[in-house]
């Protein structure tokens, strides 16, 4: 079986982020995100680490609390900080630059909501366990899932479709492993399992799945 790619083995491109996520998705995101991280010091290290697969998860975001039909300021501003909130939750060593993010997001119905996306980052997690999985891959932690960009890029491609169809909110997609596992979630009239297979395999012909 080929080897995939690590972080530390691929510089991850903007165009192949663009080519993913047809470019227009993350436009609204891209300039607010660089310019927030100069501006309020955002110096979390899974910023400098990560780097571009940090955007991914905008869109992501954005998408589930559309489908909540919360009233809330849904700007890029907000969404960045509250994708950042909930990873800093998620990888080590972030929790204590909380209260920074906090403290620019003005509604307080934001922190409920960071609490709702760490969740559904959880899920996401589960997910792509379960996948790297069927690629005969270990994944231990949050952090290793996204130090494998090759297969976590068209995989949270694959997770953003799925939530944008089929207006996903956050509460569900705790049941998405299990649906997975019983062949009944679906995207684009096929089972979802099969789509992350051919989304992967057509970035990476050289994968083949257990």
């Amino acid at each position: 079986m080929e080897k995939y790619l690590l972080f530390s083995d691929f510089e991850l491109s903007e165009s192949y982020i663009d080519e993913m996520y047809e470019g227009k998705i993350l436009d609204a995101f891209k300039s607010v995100y660089s310019k927030m991280v100069t501006e309020l010091k955002m110096d979390f290290k899974f910023i400098g680490t990560f780097g571009m697969v940090i955007t991914l998860f905008f869109p992501v975001v954005e998408n589930l609390i559309t489908n909540m039909k919360l009233q809330v300021d849904l700007n890029p501003t907000n969404v960045i900080l509250a994708t950042i909130g909930a990873l800093a939750v998620l990888i080590p060593n972030n929790s204590s630059k909380l209260k920074m993010i906090y403290s620019k997001l003005k509604d307080k119905k934001w922190k409920g909501l960071i609490d709702m996306i760490v969740q559904s980052f959880k899920n996401i997690f589960g997910l792509f366990k379960f996948m790297a999985g069927e690629l005969g891959k270990v994944v231990r932690s949050f952090a290793d899932m996204l130090s494998y960009t090759l297969l976590f890029v068209p995989f949270l491609r694959v997770v953003f479709e799925y939530i944008n169809t089929n207006n996903i909110i956050p509460k569900d997609l705790g049941g998405l492993l299990l649906s997975i596992g019983a062949g009944i979630a679906i995207i684009a009239g096929k089972n979802i399992m099969d789509v992350f297979k051919e989304a992967i395999t057509k970035k990476n012909p050289k994968l083949k799945f257990i």
